[in-house]
C-alpha cells in the first residue's frame, strides 16, 4: 500500500498482554503521539487448583475498549492501519460469526457471546505424563502445557462434553479472535508467529501439522489459516471508536517479535524483556530453524519476512516476584495479621526492603517456580541461608537478582558475543519498576568488556505492533 504524500498517516497498535491491555498511537515516522495502560483483572479463580490459568475474555475485551476509550478522537481518526498483538500460546476458543454481534453501528459497540475462557500461556493443566502420551510434532519446535494445541488436546480427553453439538468452530489465541470480531470474519487467519507458538506448526513447511493432529482425534478444522506476518487479515467493519471503517487490520502477532521490532535498532542488538514472562532474542540467519550451539533452552521462531529470531522464552519473570507476594500474604492470613493491603503496596515495602539489604548476601535463589520449557521438572531453591541473613528485604533481593542470573544462565552472554552481539537491549515492565532486577543485570553484563547494555525507551509490544503497520502502510 502506497500512503499518499499529502497526508501523514497514524497507526494504532494493541498489546493484550497477560496483565494488562496496552495501545499506542504512531506517526507516520514512528514516534509515539500517545499510549494507554489498562489493567485487564481478567483472571478466573479455578477451584481445580493453581495450574490452571485461565482468564475472562469479555473482560479483556473491556478492557480494551476502556484504553481504546481513551485516547484522543483526533488521533483515532487518523489511524490507517491497526496492528494487533498480545500474550502467545493460549487457547480461546468461539462459534465464528456467532460470537459477536453489532449492536449500535452508531457508538459501533459490539456485544461478545458464545466464547471459551481463554486458556493462557500460564496454565499448566497438562502433566508431563500427558505429554509424553502426545505424537511427537513435525517441527523443530517443542510443544508444551500452555499451547493452544496441546491444551485442546487436554479438553478433548477430560472435558469432551465441553466441545459437543458445535459450541465452537473456532480456535487461536485471544488476539487472532480479536481481529476475527473487529473485521467480521467467519473464519480466523492467523500470522506465523502465532501458529510457531500454538504447537504443531511447521516453521519449514509453513503448515500445520494435519495429518499427525488427526491422528490424535484434533479437529483440525478449527484451526485458523496462517498467513506471514505483516499481512493483513481484513477489514474493520463497522469502525472502531472513532477510527474509520475499512482500516487494514494486520494478522495477529506475538507480543515477543514485537517488543522486539520496537526496541532493536541493529541487527547486532539483542533483546530482552522481563515483564510477566522473560524472554532474550537476537535476530539470526533466514534459514536458521535450529542452533545447538546457543543451548537447548534456544528456539528459532519466526520474525518478520523471512526473518528468525533466536529465543530464550522463560517462564519465570514478574510473576516469580508476584508469587512472592502472593505466598507472604498466605502466611499473614494464616497467623490472622494480614488487614486490606493492596498487592502493589506489598510490592513497595518489598522493593525498599531489598534495596536497604546487603548486597554482599550469601543468599542466592534459584527461582524456576514454574519449571522451564525446556525442563519443565525444574522447580525452585533457596542457598546460603545463616541464621541471620533470611530476612524479607534479602529474600526479595535473592528473587530479584536470580530472575537475572537465571535467564543469562540458558543464554550466556559470552555465547551472543561469540555470535557478533554487541549491546543487550533492555525492556519490560519487570525491568522498568524493580531497580534490583536492572541493577543485576547491568552488573551482570558490565563483566563483559565486549557487552553493552542500553534501556529501551519505546520497547512494549504495543509501540512494536503500530510499527509493523507502519511498515505494511509504506510497502
Amino acid at each position: 500500500m502506497n500512503m499518499d504524500p499529502f497526508i501523514q498517516p497514524y497507526t494504532l497498535g494493541i498489546d493484550l498482554g497477560t496483565t494488562s491491555i496496552k495501545v499506542a498511537i504512531v506517526d507516520a515516522v514512528g514516534r509515539v503521539v500517545e499510549n494507554v495502560t489498562v489493567p485487564s483483572l481478567a483472571s478466573v479463580p479455578s477451584s481445580a487448583g493453581e495450574e490452571r490459568q485461565e482468564q475472562c475474555p469479555f473482560t479483556i475485551w473491556s478492557a480494551l475498549q476502556a484504553g481504546l476509550r481513551q485516547l484522543d478522537p483526533d488521533n483515532q481518526v487518523k489511524v490507517q492501519a491497526i496492528g494487533v498483538s498480545g500474550q502467545m500460546h493460549g487457547l480461546l476458543l468461539w462459534q465464528g460469526s456467532k460470537s459477536w454481534q453489532s449492536i449500535d453501528d452508531q457508538t459501533r459497540h459490539i456485544k461478545l457471546r458464545n466464547l471459551s475462557h481463554l486458556y493462557t500461556w500460564q496454565d499448566q493443566r497438562c502433566s508431563q505424563q500427558f505429554l509424553s502420551s502426545l505424537p511427537k510434532p513435525d517441527s523443530s519446535l517443542r510443544v508444551a502445557s500452555g499451547y493452544g494445541c496441546v491444551t485442546l488436546l487436554w479438553l478433548l480427553q477430560n472435558e469432551q462434553c465441553y466441545l459437543e453439538k458445535e459450541q465452537f468452530t473456532c480456535a487461536g489465541t485471544v488476539m487472532d479472535f480479536v481481529v476475527a470480531a473487529i473485521c467480521d470474519l467467519e473464519r480466523p487467519v492467523t500470522s506465523d508467529q502465532l501458529a510457531a507458538s500454538f504447537g504443531y506448526y511447521s516453521v519449514p513447511s509453513r503448515s500445520w501439522n494435519i495429518d499427525i493432529l488427526k491422528s490424535c482425534g484434533f479437529p483440525v478444522e478449527v484451526l485458523p489459516e496462517v498467513r506471514q506476518a505483516g499481512q493483513v487479515a481484513g477489514h474493520l467493519q463497522q469502525g472502531l471508536e472513532h477510527i474509520p471503517a475499512g482500516t487494514p487490520v494486520l494478522v495477529a502477532l506475538g507480543d515477543m517479535q514485537c517488543s522486539v521490532l520496537a526496541a532493536l535498532q541493529r541487527p547486532s542488538d539483542a533483546m530482552l524483556n522481563i515483564s510477566t514472562s522473560i524472554q532474550l532474542s537476537v535476530q539470526v540467519d533466514d534459514d536458521a530453524q535450529s542452533d545447538t550451539q546457543l543451548g537447548e533452552a534456544v528456539e528459532v521462531v519466526p520474525y518478520f519476512g523471512s526473518t528468525r529470531l533466536a529465543v530464550v522464552a522463560g517462564l519465570n519473570g514478574g510473576n516469580v516476584l508476584t508469587s512472592f507476594i502472593k505466598l507472604l500474604k498466605r502466611w499473614l492470613e494464616e497467623l490472622g495479621f494480614l488487614g486490606n493491603m493492596l498487592d502493589s503496596a506489598f510490592f513497595e515495602k518489598l522493593l525498599r526492603l531489598g534495596q536497604e539489604s546487603p548486597e554482599d548476601s550469601t543468599l542466592r535463589m534459584s527461582p524456576t517456580l514454574f519449571g522451564e520449557r525446556h525442563d519443565p521438572d525444574l522447580q525452585a531453591s533457596l542457598t546460603g541461608i545463616s541464621a541471620h541473613n533470611a530476612t524479607l528485604g534479602a529474600l526479595f533481593r535473592a528473587a530479584s537478582e536470580g530472575i537475572v542470573d537465571n535467564i543469562l544462565r540458558l543464554l550466556p552472554p559470552e555465547v551472543l558475543v561469540a555470535r557478533g552481539v554487541k549491546r543487550i537491549v533492555g525492556s519490560g515492565s519487570v525491568l522498568a519498576q524493580n531497580p534490583l532486577v536492572l541493577r543485576r543485570l547491568q552488573q551482570r553484563l558490565a563483566a563483559s568488556e565486549e557487552m553493552e547494555f542500553v534501556q529501551g525507551s519505546e520497547s512494549d509490544a504495543a509501540f512494536g505492533a503500530a510499527k509493523a503497520a507502519l511498515a505494511f502502510l509504506k510497502v
